[in-house]
């Protein structure tokens, strides 16, 4: 199958000479969101997308990708869009819908702007309860359809929408058609369901299609105008994988599963797995111990420290008549994203994810074999994976920078905090408490207090102490009848949060004060380190400029 494009590609940015076009900017921001874009966020998107590409040109011009952490990164990142592309190309290829990948290709590069009116039946998927039997809904649909297509023949062109919305309003059992009066608005392929968009995308502007059946029941369709998708926008040399992938779409989840399921096995089989279970027991009872007895969480990093501490050099498994040993799976873990390494809790589980990496490495070799890595689409995504992997670490590189701060960059800042209020120590209170655990002693020492006036002798008798100060507005209600008291005055009982009784005494206040130096310096050093990362960040990348020829056309995006 091959698509036509008329879309001409220009020239959006040239950097040392390389070519950008605007295809790849379209990639990254739609075409529809950017025209709904104001000038500014506009502004931003393409300065964005400039930066990013400079960055990306820059790392690989400098050989970023070539150092060991972002190498293996980027190898393994391109090894797990490989697994995809093989299950995608050779396990779903023989599901996908011939007739289904035709239809696309005749509309992925087209939107219609849509109205709809739904007739619902007793069965159908809606929520609300209907009345009507299928058979009563689609007869309605037939009379509507008529009654509507009569009226549109006696207005204008313009009109014909608002007719269509009038009979939506007054018939549609959509829940939404109150406030949107049937229009659905723009519509990509792909986005609705099947037999809907079959019947959407075939029909001629400002006509109402025959009765379309979905779960939801009966619709009559009406386009309103079409347009160009965001796929249109695309280099053309993706339309033959783009239509495939969306003939994906077509195959049901649950023949993929077992497809996939069955090409495992075979493979599995086909290439004569042989366990040494003695040491399988080994390596499992070793995560036994970890998880069961020292009661140690699980996960894809402790799985590799467990395993790195078995000093076993023994072949784990047979492949391909060829031996492996615990190094061969720890590596492969090590490469594994956390979130597809499931808790390990019996034999089986580590057997089976045994299983899955050679089954993931399998699907890479045969990837490569076939070329699926050569595929414009394949290629492209790789790209992007590259230079969002390339911007972190250029991004970590640049932050790294900011180490030693100068102490006199520390002082300064703290003597002008401490100008403005800031690093001050606020006030706090010292009291002694005599705390008991129930309402009638407290009362009692209260009133004895009150007669006797010695607070001392019930702070020995009932073990009472001098307490850490309480900055003000902290220590809750104790806090809060402190720094109402002057020093010497007594509480009243405070009952407190745990049900307990308290009388308290304030024994002195310290006044507010500047914490010394030497108390923030490090918490200033944060500051500014904090501070200088943030400004990095948000220019990050414009010294580039200065080292690179940029030429930005940014007028071929107005059109």
């Amino acid at each position: 199958f091959v698509c036509c494009f008329s879309f001409s590609q220009e020239t959006l940015l040239n950097i040392d000479g390389k070519k950008i076009f605007t295809s790849s900017f379209y990639l990254q921001n739609p075409r529809s969101s950017w025209v709904s874009l104001d000038s500014s966020q506009q502004a931003f998107a393409l300065d964005s997308f400039v930066k990013n590409e400079l960055i990306f040109n820059s790392s690989l011009s400098s050989g970023l990708d070539k150092a060991p952490e972002v190498f293996i990164k980027l190898k393994n990142r391109k090894d797990q869009l490989l697994v995809n592309a093989f299950y995608e190309r050779e396990v779903a290829a023989p599901f996908v819908d011939l007739d289904y990948i035709d239809q696309t290709n005749r509309f992925l590069f087209d939107r219609v702007y849509v109205y709809h009116i739904l007739f619902g039946f007793k069965g159908s998927s809606l929520r609300s309860p209907q009345t009507k039997t299928k058979e009563q809904a689609l007869a309605l649909a037939n009379k509507t359809k008529k009654t509507i297509e009569d009226s549109l023949m006696v207005v204008g062109f313009d009109q014909k929408d608002s007719v269509f919305s009038f009979f939506a309003n007054s018939f549609s059992s959509d829940p939404s058609v109150s406030q949107n009066r049937g229009e659905i608005g723009w519509v990509s392929w792909g986005q609705v369901m099947p037999s809907f968009q079959s019947s959407a995308f075939s029909l001629p502007v400002l006509t109402v299609s025959e009765p379309v059946l979905t779960e939801f029941g009966y619709h009559l369709i009406f386009v309103k105008k079409r347009g160009f998708s965001d796929y249109y926008y695309y280099d053309k040399k993706y339309s033959q994988d783009l239509v495939y992938k969306f003939g994906l779409q077509s195959v049901p989840v649950d023949s993929l599963r077992g497809a996939s399921t069955k090409h495992d096995s075979l493979f599995i089989n086909k290439n004569s797995l042989i366990l040494n279970h003695s040491f399988v027991d080994l390596v499992f009872s070793k995560i036994v111990q970890k998880t069961r007895v020292e009661k140690l969480r699980g996960g894809k990093k402790s799985y590799i420290d467990w395993l790195k501490e078995i000093n076993n050099k023994d072949v784990l498994f047979v492949f391909k008549n060829k031996g492996f040993g615990l190094g061969w799976f720890i590596n492969f873990l090590s490469k594994t994203p956390a979130t597809r390494v499931s808790t390990l809790q019996n034999k089986d589980d580590f057997i089976f994810l045994l299983k899955s990496f050679l089954i993931q490495e399998g699907a890479v070799d045969l990837g490569y074999k076939k070329n699926f890595h050569l595929s414009p689409v394949f290629e492209e995504d790789f790209r992007q994976q590259s230079k969002n992997i390339l911007l972190k670490h250029y991004e970590k590189k640049a932050l790294s920078s900011v180490v030693n701060i100068d102490s006199l960059l520390v002082s300064n800042m703290y003597n002008k905090g401490v100008f403005n209020g800031d690093y001050i120590k606020p006030r706090q209170v010292v009291l002694s408490e005599i705390r008991v655990s129930e309402k009638v002693l407290a009362d009692s020492l209260f009133v004895d207090f009150s007669t006797f006036n010695d607070f001392d002798k019930l702070i020995k008798l009932f073990k009472g102490s001098l307490k850490k100060p309480i900055s003000f507005g902290g220590g809750g209600l104790i806090g809060e009848a402190a720094f109402s008291l002057k020093v010497g005055e007594v509480s009243t009982v405070i009952e407190n949060l745990n049900k307990t009784f308290s009388l308290v005494r304030v024994e002195r206040f310290l006044e507010e004060e500047p914490f010394t130096l030497d108390r923030v310096y490090s918490q200033i050093e944060r500051k500014i380190i904090k501070a200088k990362q943030d400004s990095i960040k948000k220019h990050l990348g414009e010294n580039l400029f200065k080292i690179h020829s940029v030429k930005t056309n940014k007028g071929v995006l107005s059109f």
